[in-house]
């Protein structure tokens, strides 16, 4: 194993961390020195094209954290350079690979588009809580705002569950954050929440024709009623003996999980030389935090979201 980072203080925690990792102040020194298939780039956004095509240069696989870059541009730059070099580029959105996630999947089958009738999606958190050692979170010049760092796993989980990309989009600013509603060409709409601030809420609501269905943070629950805001409460109740089996046996919680599988997933991709269909998910949600910015200076209009034409249905 093997990491790179400008700062001295960060090299010698991932020494820490991991005593036989070799430490590197920069990717251009780790290529150099070290065999590697494939680059994990979990730098902040506004690095993340540069490290990334300097990577594919180099003939290597990239992860790259959500979001894929800063803007569209970037995005299909990353695109380009990874189809030149012949590697994969994937777009780390881990929570598709969460039990939760796949319960909520095993529900909706067979019942995408004609019995959904409302989708909404809240999420909140306070950056001060991640702890993240570059500090970006919350700082929009870097690609800390809530839409680039909270809409990506919305919208990847959504194109997951519904399978497909919405295609238009609308957004203002509300209590501290910012509503987007998107809708996709089946008729399928959602309304979306993200912020940053002091509450940590994550909430997504399917209204069936004959039930509902709830993810609140890593447990998901389908009810035959609706039970307003009843049903987060529930949901904890419900799942609080698998949340202490789990913490009495040490096993890693659901979003730890979740990333080793996704992890896993790449590695073999990688291995087998598949997989590139996320590079049409990357790009999907970049194209649709674009809009959402124009619809946001604009007043709030609906705003298209063109992303897959650029890139090749082959992606």
């Amino acid at each position: 194993m093997a990491g790179c980072d400008p700062s001295t203080e960060r090299r010698q925690r991932l020494r820490e961390l991991e005593p036989a990792a070799y430490a590197f102040e920069t990717l251009d020194a780790l290529l150099d020195a070290c065999e590697v298939d494939a680059v994990l780039i979990t730098a902040p956004p506004a690095l993340h094209a540069a490290l990334a095509l300097n990577a594919f240069a180099r003939g290597k696989h990239v992860l790259v954290e959500k979001p894929m870059a800063l803007t569209m541009s970037d995005g299909m730059r990353m695109v380009g350079a990874a189809r030149s070099a012949g590697v994969l580029l994937w777009v780390g959105c881990q929570r598709r690979f969460a039990p939760y996630t796949r319960r909520l999947a095993s529900w909706l089958a067979g019942r995408v588009p004609q019995d959904v009738q409302a989708i909404t999606f809240e999420t909140r958190t306070n950056p001060n809580g991640w702890a993240a050692y570059t500090g970006f979170l919350g700082d929009a010049t870097v690609g800390g705002d809530a839409l680039l760092d909270l809409a990506p796993h919305q919208l990847d989980l959504l194109a997951w569950l519904i399978g497909g990309h919405p295609n238009e989009v609308k957004a203002q600013r509300c209590d501290g954050g910012v509503r987007y509603d998107v809708r996709w060409r089946n008729g399928l709409a959602a309304v979306c929440t993200v912020g940053h601030g002091a509450v940590n809420r994550d909430h997504l609501t399917i209204r069936l024709t004959d039930c509902s269905l709830v993810r609140s943070g890593p447990t998901a629950g389908r009810f035959r009623r609706p039970l307003g805001q009843w049903d987060t409460t529930y949901l904890r109740i419900r799942y609080a003996p698998a949340t202490l089996f789990r913490t009495l046996t040490r096993q890693a919680d659901p979003e730890t999980a979740a990333f080793t599988q996704q992890l896993t997933a790449f590695g073999q991709a990688v291995l087998g030389n598949h997989g590139q269909e996320r590079i049409a998910d990357g790009l999907a949600t970049m194209a649709t935090i674009e809009a959402c910015r124009v619809s946001l200076a604009s007043g709030g209009t609906w705003q298209p979201i063109d992303s897959l034409g650029a890139i090749g249905a082959d992606a």
